[in-house]
């Protein structure tokens, strides 16, 4: 690995054609080392990828990257910090919503991250580096998956407490909505590289609700 670890003050002009060069944020230079090596990532896997050649698709210098991310295995931490969480998200429910509105719109939310290119793609990378990475795997985890599991389980709590559906055991219910509705397109967006089909994922969610939840009367 490159041992040049000397860090400009700042992140250097970007060249662009003709004219003066035009100079990046600090914050703005991240975020495009991080889709660099996402993409370079995807394309050639972890191991193949240099910081050499991050730094040529970033038209910069290898001393630019290691003054954000001082060795590889940095940067792939943060890049997997930066797509793990679920975002946050308000918990509250509306009342003039049926229990099977809300819950298809809470599974949808849930689908819209975990099935989003970004998140299968870096699924993928943990995966393949868990061995290297075994605490990323976990914490990527914890953060995306289970936040996003957290966020169906508060609104099936909600919908109890509030009288709207038949109390269920939350943890279990959880599992089994995120299982039907979300899981098998999960599997075969990582496995096969298969595009998730959302009008299944909406017709999985109105199929499994209405099959395992009972609202109140």
């Amino acid at each position: 690995m490159d041992t040049d670890t000397t860090m400009p003050a700042e992140a250097p002009p970007v060249a662009r054609g003709r004219g003066r060069p035009v100079t990046i944020t600090r914050e703005a230079r991240r975020e495009q080392i991080l889709k660099a090596a996402e993409g370079l990532f995807k394309l050639s896997g972890y191991a193949a990828t240099s910081m050499a050649d991050i730094a040529r698709v970033c038209e910069t210098s290898k001393r630019t990257i290691y003054e954000l991310f001082p060795t590889k295995e940095e940067l792939f931490r943060a890049l997997v910090a930066d797509a793990e969480s679920f975002p946050d998200v308000q918990h509250e429910i509306d009342d003039a919503l049926s229990p099977q509105a809300v819950l298809e719109a809470t599974l949808a939310e849930m689908a819209h991250y975990v099935l989003s290119e970004r998140h299968v793609t870096v699924s993928r990378l943990v995966i393949a580096e868990s061995n290297a990475f075994p605490e990323i795997r976990q914490h990527y985890y914890d953060q995306g998956i289970h936040r996003s599991k957290q966020f169906l389980e508060s609104r099936l709590a909600l919908l109890i407490e509030r009288g709207r559906i038949a109390p269920v055991n939350i943890d279990r219910m959880a599992d089994m909505l995120f299982g039907a509705v979300i899981g098998t397109h999960l599997i075969a967006a990582i496995s096969y590289r298969q595009t998730p089909d959302m009008n299944d994922v909406a017709a999985r969610a109105r199929e499994s609700i209405a099959g395992l939840i009972k609202p109140v009367d």
